[in-house]
C-alpha cells in the first residue's frame, strides 16, 4: 500500500502523534491504509476535496449571473465555455466578463451566460494548498484510534483482568471531531 498523493496526513504525522505505541518498521502498509481510508471517508463525509486539484464541469443556464462551481475554495478559473451544442471548440468567455467571489462562486458582470442544459463548461483549480491543521488533526486521530483498536474490530467490549469489562466505542469518528468536520462539510450536494 501507498499513501494517496491527496491523503490528508504522513505517515510521519501518525508516528509524532502516536509515539511509541506504533510500530513503524513492522506496520507501516497498515499505517498508509488508514489514512487513506480515513481521507476518503473524510471528504465523502464532508462532500468536499481538500487539497488543491484542477475540475471541470459543466453546469445549467439558468440566465442568472452566477454560477456554483462544485469544489471550494476557488483558486483560478482556467476557462469557461458557453455552447449548447456540446462542442466546446469556440472561444472562453473573457476573463473581465466574471470573477471569483468569496471563493465559492463565479459572478459575471454584464455577461449572463445562456439559458439551456449543461451548456456552460468551467476549467478552474480549487482546494487548499496545506491540509488545514484542525481537519490534518481529526484523520491523525482517527487513524490512530483504527490503529490501536484494529485487533478489535466488530467487538463492542473487552474484558481486562484489571479493569473488568470496557465498553468500546464504535462510533465512526469521534463526537469532538465531527464538529470539526460539520464545519467544512457541504450543506448541499450535486
Amino acid at each position: 500500500m501507498a499513501l494517496d498523493q491527496y491523503a490528508l496526513c504522513t505517515v510521519q504525522n501518525l508516528v509524532d502523534f502516536g509515539g511509541e505505541s506504533i510500530n513503524e518498521a513492522n506496520d507501516r502498509s497498515i499505517l498508509e491504509s488508514l489514512i487513506n481510508s480515513v481521507s476518503a471517508s473524510i471528504e465523502t463525509y464532508c462532500s468536499r476535496k481538500f487539497l488543491t486539484r484542477e475540475y471541470t464541469e459543466y453546469h445549467d443556464g439558468t440566465g442568472e449571473p452566477y454560477i456554483f462551481p462544485y469544489n471550494s475554495p476557488i483558486t483560478t478559473i482556467s476557462g469557461i465555455w458557453i455552447d449548447a451544442s456540446w462542442v466546446w471548440d469556440g472561444d472562453a468567455i473573457d476573463s473581465t466578463s466574471y470573477r471569483i467571489v468569496n471563493d465559492n462562486h463565479i459572478a459575471f458582470n454584464s455577461f449572463i451566460p445562456y439559458v439551456g442544459e449543461q451548456n456552460i463548461k468551467i476549467t478552474y483549480t480549487a482546494g487548499y494548498a496545506t491540509v488545514p491543521y484542525d481537519v490534518q488533526q481529526v484523520v491523525i486521530e482517527e487513524a490512530l484510534r483504527r490503529y490501536k483498536n484494529k485487533n478489535n474490530i466488530g467487538k463492542s467490549a473487552i474484558v481486562s483482568s484489571d479493569m473488568g469489562q470496557i465498553t468500546l466505542m464504535t462510533d465512526d469518528v469521534l463526537p469532538v471531531n465531527k464538529t470539526i468536520l460539520d464545519s467544512y462539510r457541504k450543506r448541499y450536494t450535486v
